[in-house]
């Protein structure tokens, strides 16, 4: 009887744990938790935004995406190197080479917002005058005036010297030209504080409070526009996470429906709309 009981205890507890297990694998994507990595840009995630939509594809899937904030360059090396299962960038030239080689399964544009110079309120360099953010730029560079750069390789970064060139100056090294290899928020606080000329982001803009010495002093037209998006790693580029691969293509999914479009036009920083859904 003793042995009968026995055999039984061992059957029932095998069965709940495979019970345990597929209701575990039926609801996470795999055994780290059950945490989707998204390596994301980060003036979506100082601004606020990214913590609602993240909060509002959770309740829907019950999936967890698990956040890493960083420049949109570094985002993409983390896709190379696998170590997320989604990104959010915002470096057009850059996304279509990694796609090309080969490591992304879907690139999805889904939200923009624009590209703004902002500088001391009396602007010493007359950016106000200028037509374009190449010709500021021409401006400040030829004449000294400290500017701000956050030298990361993120997807600001790029545009930023996308638009040296075009003016044909080359910055690096020279004395007014302040790398701060810091995040678009702490690259707006260093630029308040040294009283410096800087390429941001609107909605990090509007976003960052104590910028007392800042002003908008060129927000050209046509809008130079800043494009997000998402972009699914390939599990089958670098051999594993098939069951973050699903879950990552829902959530990229989810960025362009309906229900996150809403999301994104009912998003406000004092009064003000950042970004656009597309």
């Amino acid at each position: 009887m003793q042995s009968f009981r026995a055999i039984t205890f061992i059957v029932f507890l095998a069965l709940t744990l495979a019970i345990q297990g597929f209701t575990v694998a039926g609801c996470l994507p795999d055994a780290r938790g059950g945490s989707v990595v998204l390596a994301t840009t980060t003036s979506l995630y100082d601004s606020g935004i990214l913590d609602e939509i993240l909060d509002a594809f959770e309740r829907e899937y019950k999936f967890r995406v698990k956040p890493i904030p960083t420049g949109s360059g570094e985002a993409l090396r983390l896709g190379i190197m696998g170590e997320a299962d989604v990104l959010i960038t915002h470096a057009p030239s850059e996304e279509e080479r990694f796609m090309k080689r080969g490591y992304g399964y879907s690139r999805t544009p889904f939200l923009k917002t624009e590209y703004i110079l902002v500088g001391p309120p009396l602007d010493p360099a007359t950016v106000r005058k200028a037509s374009s953010l190449s010709e500021a730029l021409s401006r400040i560079g030829k004449a000294g005036f400290l500017f701000a750069s956050r030298g990361d390789k993120s997807g600001t970064h790029i545009f930023e010297m996308a638009l040296w060139k075009k003016a044909g100056i080359n910055p690096v090294r020279k004395g007014w030209y302040l790398e701060t290899g810091q995040g678009m928020a702490e690259t707006l606080l260093i630029a308040n504080e040294k009283g410096a000329y800087c390429l941001t982001d609107y909605s990090t803009y509007v976003s960052s409070p104590h910028l007392e010495a800042l002003s908008i002093v060129l927000k050209p037209e046509p809008k130079e526009e800043c494009i997000y998006s998402a972009i699914v790693v390939d599990a089958s580029r670098i051999g594993k996470r098939l069951g973050n691969f699903r879950v990552a293509k829902l959530f990229a999914r989810f960025l362009s429906s309906q229900k996150c479009k809403e999301l994104i036009m009912r998003f406000k920083v004092d009064g003000k709309i950042p970004y656009r859904p597309i």
